[in-house]
C-alpha cells in the first residue's frame, strides 16, 4: 500500500453541488468548504446562494458552483495552499481540472442522492438541499403564478 505524503501547509476541502431548472435556467448553489491550518485548527466555512446569471445548462451551474466553492477557500487561506474540490457531476470536475486558471487543484467525485452515511455524502446532502432551495425561489419569481391563488 502507498504511503500518503503529509502536507504541513494550508489545505481546503471544497464540497459543491448545484440545483438547476431546465424550463426556467434558475439555478442555485452551495458549498462546504473546510480548512486546515499548518498548526492543525480546522474551520469549516457554508456558502449557498442563487447564480447572478442564469446557467444554459446543468453541468455549467455545478461548474459554476464548484468556482463559487474554490473562489471562496482560496481567499480563507494565504498562498500557496492545497485544494481539494468535490461534487456529483463527473462533467465539472473535468472543466474544472480542465482550465488552466486552476492548475493545482485536486478533484474528487462524490456518489449524490444516496443515502449513504459517511460524512461526504451528509455535506453533499446540505449542500443539495440549499441548491434547490435558491434554485425554486428563483424560479417561483420567474413563474408568476406559481404560488398564488386565482381571485374568484
Amino acid at each position: 500500500m502507498k504511503k500518503r505524503k503529509e502536507y504541513s501547509g494550508w489545505r481546503a476541502t471544497v464540497i459543491t453541488d448545484a440545483s438547476f431548472c431546465p424550463e426556467t435556467n434558475a439555478g442555485g448553489w452551495a458549498a462546504w468548504i473546510t480548512v486546515n491550518s499548518p498548526d492543525g485548527e480546522v474551520r469549516r466555512h457554508r456558502r449557498h446562494g442563487a447564480f447572478k446569471k442564469r446557467p444554459g445548462t446543468s453541468v455549467e451551474a455545478e461548474l459554476w458552483a464548484l468556482e463559487n466553492g474554490v473562489a471562496t477557500a482560496t481567499k480563507l487561506m494565504p498562498k500557496p495552499a492545497k485544494i481539494l474540490a468535490q461534487c456529483d457531476c463527473l462533467a465539472a470536475l473535468q472543466q474544472l481540472k480542465a482550465n488552466p486558471y486552476h492548475k493545482g487543484i485536486a478533484v474528487r467525485h462524490v456518489r449524490g442522492h444516496t443515502s449513504n452515511t459517511d460524512s461526504r455524502s451528509w455535506v453533499n446532502r446540505w449542500c443539495d438541499n440549499q441548491a434547490r432551495r435558491h434554485m425554486l425561489k428563483v424560479r417561483r419569481s420567474s413563474i408568476p403564478h406559481l404560488g398564488k391563488t386565482k381571485e374568484v
